[in-house]
């Protein structure tokens, strides 16, 4: 059997004490202090600074879902009215590049080259004529 730990605290208890003062949090960022800087006034020096920034960082994206989600709803038409212009946009003309983001960049097409190895014997290509080429270019220089 494992031993008990009583002097731990329970697993989850930083991030409560951080959400519990979400609004003291938020609004202190929103003004420009560095993470740290909320972090040593509120009194939560006890807390690792890896953990502070992670769970500011869940609940500013929690904070950041929620306002989207009203934005979202301010938007949606009422029943009788029309359907939104995202839906009935056109489509882009002929001569138009296209601006759909879904459409993927085309890869780029690499060069052809064509080496080959021991094909023909007039290839410049070739590395066994080198030997030899060399040799009569030195010949000739010599002579």
């Amino acid at each position: 059997m494992v031993a008990k730990q009583s002097d731990r605290k329970p697993w989850g208890e930083q991030r409560v004490r951080i959400f519990e003062q979400a609004g003291t949090i938020l609004s202190m960022l929103d003004r420009g202090h560095s993470a740290l800087s909320v972090r040593a006034q509120l009194g939560m020096d006890d807390i690792p600074v890896r953990t502070f920034h992670f769970n500011v960082r869940k609940l500013r994206d929690r904070h950041v879902g929620r306002t989207s989600e009203k934005v979202e709803d301010e938007v949606t038409p009422l029943r009788g009215e029309s359907v939104s212009k995202k839906k009935t946009a056109s489509l882009p003309e002929a001569g138009e590049p296209s601006t759909d983001a879904a459409t993927k960049p085309r890869r780029k097409k690499r060069k052809f080259v064509a080496a080959t190895v021991g094909g023909d014997n007039d290839d410049d290509l070739n590395p066994a004529k080198w030997r030899e080429e060399r040799l009569a270019k030195k010949k000739q220089k010599d002579a």
